[in-house]
């Protein structure tokens, strides 16, 4: 055992399993026990006390991680190449300001559309062990003025980046709560190496909740705090104060980051005019291709997909360019980009804010008033102007209103222009016939960059990317990659292994089917052919040898591909022999 000084806290853990071990096996307490575990209690507690006074105090458990802290943290996340796992792991238990093991525990199945707000459910808690108390979501609100800590970006990043994520876990996999801890120490000692050792997964819900009740002088009501972090209020409180989705609903927008003095408080998410439009169908249809048929998930990823399309060039200039979010096909395919910003809503009239202050509405008339003011002069000169050109021309005098209206008009007439408002047709001819570039480098023509890499893709994503290719960046179907065109020794022996999957999964595709690939491809069929395909493949892989499931669909390309190689060894009088990993420099 460590020779430590037992903390009081730690005592109180150990009485309480021994409570609960004496209720298993149905024997009563020894009369004396409570008596003598107070004396135990209270001598631990006196040392204790001497000892803060004759040293320097030092905190118990970890840190609060204050609002600065939690905004770096969220920008180092982001860029993880994890498929937005720990991006969305912490800005859920922040806005959620929950233990890791529920945000570890949540299940697509609790979360809930509310209009302009996502409601995650809790059916079970550290206080609530048996489920017994009342069932209310906990509103979730996008921070579009901060994208890097916006939970609406977030999920329709991770769920982007894991498009065969079905019905079940958010997090599906084992100790995510551990993977979660291990990525937060690194991400810390790269924000803060001093400070790094104070912070831990408890101090985001500690952090959360003294930015909601201290972080402003006019924040939410301390029942409605308390309430959503699940603490017990005591007896009279809980049998008098209940949750009421308003004062939830506020401290959501308040743990979000919305600035609360400011009319923007009030911000709606990005969104779109209507959620059932034929080109917010097919977009959710192919970059979600399962969750999408779950029609209770419907509104909460046009939400995630909204955020996507809104941010989109904060993502392109943010993110590593090798992140799997690259192949999801709003970022391939730069028409169905196009025709979702034109979905995007610019008014108010869909959805209302909720969660809003009455002192909020005064904060927006006086803004409006204010930017009213504003333009007046400018207005004033324009009419003036207005009215000195028009008197001009009734005294025969040509101005330049004049001259440019004549020019508009002979234009009209002459049909001039006519073409800028039919983009139809041009996107129809733009996807009639792929166009393919190339580049020179060392000495010949290729038809990708010398500096290109493959992304870190699951095989959904790079099934999508074989057949289809990257339109945005003008790289051509996977599939047609020369070895010749990877500037690299590492980049040709990763195409060897996509071409061992892509070439697996094709040969499952046509066993399940009896039939050969389509002789052209869209998304659609990118998405419905995987969904084939893949179903031989997940059974012979889903499980290790040691029977453990296998989060398979979040495998990269190159796991797969060894995974198929480690099957196939068996079977062969060759068996798969893994690779030594070449040591570093300096070890022994």
């Amino acid at each position: 055992m460590q020779n430590t000084a037992v903390k009081a806290s730690t005592m109180s853990g150990y009485r309480s399993a021994m409570r609960n071990y004496y209720k298993m096996q149905k024997v009563p307490l020894p009369s004396q026990f409570d008596g003598d575990i107070k004396d135990v209690f209270q001598g631990i507690r006196r040392i204790t006390a001497t000892s803060e006074q004759t040293t320097s105090v030092k905190d118990s458990g970890k840190r609060p991680l204050g609002y600065g802290a939690y905004d770096a943290l969220c920008r180092t996340t982001i860029l993880a190449m994890d498929a937005g796992f720990l991006h969305l792991f912490l800005v859920l238990s922040w806005n959620l300001m929950a233990r890791s093991k529920s945000t570890e525990t949540i299940q697509l199945g609790h979360l809930s559309y509310e209009e302009d707000a996502v409601g995650i459910t809790f059916f079970k808690s550290k206080t609530d062990q048996d489920g017994s108390k009342r069932r209310d979501p906990r509103h979730i609100y996008a921070n579009p003025l901060q994208p890097h800590t916006c939970a609406f970006l977030a999920l329709g990043l991770y769920l982007a980046c894991n498009p065969m994520l079905a019905a079940g876990a958010l997090f599906p996999g084992s100790s995510q709560r551990t993977r979660f801890g291990k990525g937060l120490k690194l991400a810390l000692i790269e924000d803060n190496p001093v400070g790094s050792s104070e912070i831990g997964t408890h101090s985001i819900r500690k952090g959360a909740a003294t930015f909601v009740s201290s972080g402003s002088t006019g924040g939410p009501s301390l029942v409605s705090i308390c309430l959503r972090c699940g603490w017990s209020l005591g007896s009279v409180f809980e049998r008098y104060m209940h949750y009421e989705r308003a004062g939830d609903q506020f401290v959501g927008r308040v743990v979000a980051g919305l600035p609360l003095n400011q009319a923007n408080f009030a911000v709606l998410p990005p969104h779109f005019v209507d959620n059932n439009s034929d080109a917010v169908v097919a977009a959710l249809d192919v970059t979600f291709p399962t969750l999408s048929k779950v029609a209770s998930m419907r509104g909460i990823l046009a939400h995630g997909m909204a955020s996507l399309v809104r941010h989109f060039d904060y993502v392109v200039d943010t993110l590593p360019a090798k992140h799997i979010v690259f192949g999801t096909p709003i970022f391939r395919q730069p028409l169905m980009l196009e025709a979702l910003k034109a979905e995007l809503a610019t008014t108010n009239q869909r959805l209302q804010p909720s969660g809003i202050p009455p002192y909020i509405e005064v904060y927006r008339l006086l803004e409006h008033q204010g930017s009213s003011i504003d333009a007046m002069p400018r207005r004033i000169v324009d009419q003036m102007r207005g009215i000195l050109d028009e008197r001009d021309v009734t005294h025969g005098t040509i101005t330049s209103v004049l001259i440019k209206q004549t020019i508009v008009d002979a234009l009209q007439v002459l049909g001039v222009g006519r073409h800028l408002d039919e983009p139809a047709l041009r996107r129809e001819d733009e996807q009639g016939q792929r166009v393919t570039f190339l580049y020179s480098w060392g000495g010949r023509m290729h038809k990708l960059p010398e500096g290109f890499e493959f992304p870190l893709a699951d095989t959904a994503t790079a099934w999508s990317l074989w057949w289809l290719g990257n339109d945005r960046l003008k790289y051509v179907p996977y599939n047609a990659i020369d070895s010749r065109d990877l500037g690299s020794k590492k980049q040709r022996r990763i195409l060897s292994e996509w071409k061992l999957v892509m070439t697996e999964l094709a040969d499952r595709y046509m066993e399940c089917c009896g039939c050969s690939l389509p002789a052209s491809w869209n998304e659609r069929k990118a998405a419905e052919s995987f969904d084939v395909a893949v179903r031989g493949l997940h059974l012979l892989l889903s499980t290790t040898p040691l029977e453990r499931q296998r989060r398979f669909g979040q495998l990269k390309v190159v796991t797969v591909a060894r995974l198929i190689r480690q099957r196939r060894g068996a079977k062969t009088s060759r068996p798969y022999q893994k690779r030594k990993r070449s040591e570093a420099p300096g070890t022994t």
